[in-house]
This record gives structure tokens, C-alpha cells and sequence, in this order.
């Protein structure tokens, strides 16, 4: 299995779970960021969590079984930062939060 074929499966998953007006961008290596125009914080803080839950069930792949967690860092605007390279970082940051608190979480 590569790992190509695995971020593949990844972000079919993630695409499967956001609206189709949402915006999907991989950012690089197995960062993903998803904009989510006019959802409240409310609302994104319990999609993030579904999300959580939902990319990190078990991919099969042919005979293998893989698993991954996924980390979830939140920003909002204008709340968290006034453009966009500010409110990617205060996401991005969130993220390493997130991992460091022990994975599988999400975090604003």
C-alpha cells in the first residue's frame, strides 16, 4: 500500500463529509485544510468532531487494514485572525495543539 493511495482514501472520506460549497485544499504531506463559508463556530466545532471520528475508522487496502488519527485545528475570522496566511496559521497551530494534547481531537 502507498501512501499516496492511502491520502486518496483520506480525502475522499473528508470530501464525502462537507458540502459541496465547502472548500477542500490538501496544504501539503497529510495536512488538509477545509473552509466552511457561513457555518457558525458551533456548527464547525461538531462537524470537526465528526470528522475526527470518520477519518480515523480503519482504511482496508486490499489485504491491509490501516489505521490513522486525525488532529483537527480550528480557526474562525474574524474571530481568530482578520485574513487568510493569519487565520491558516492560528488553524495550523490549533492542529499542533490538538496533537499534543494525545490526537484525535479538535481544537480552536
Amino acid at each position: 500500500m502507498s501512501m499516496r493511495a492511502l491520502l486518496s482514501l483520506f480525502a475522499a472520506r473528508l470530501r464525502a463529509a462537507v458540502r459541496e460549497t465547502d472548500v477542500l485544499a490538501r496544504l501539503g504531506g497529510d495536512e488538509f485544510a477545509v473552509l466552511l463559508p457561513g457555518l457558525k463556530p458551533e456548527q464547525a466545532g461538531l462537524l470537526a468532531k465528526m470528522l475526527v471520528e470518520r477519518l480515523s475508522r480503519p482504511y482496508v487496502m486490499g489485504p491491509l487494514t490501516v489505521s490513522v488519527s486525525a488532529s483537527i485545528g480550528m480557526a474562525s475570522c474574524p474571530e481568530s485572525a482578520s485574513d487568510a496566511n493569519a487565520l491558516i496559521a492560528a488553524a495550523d497551530a490549533a492542529m499542533y495543539r490538538a496533537k499534543k494534547s494525545g490526537r484525535g481531537r479538535v481544537e480552536l
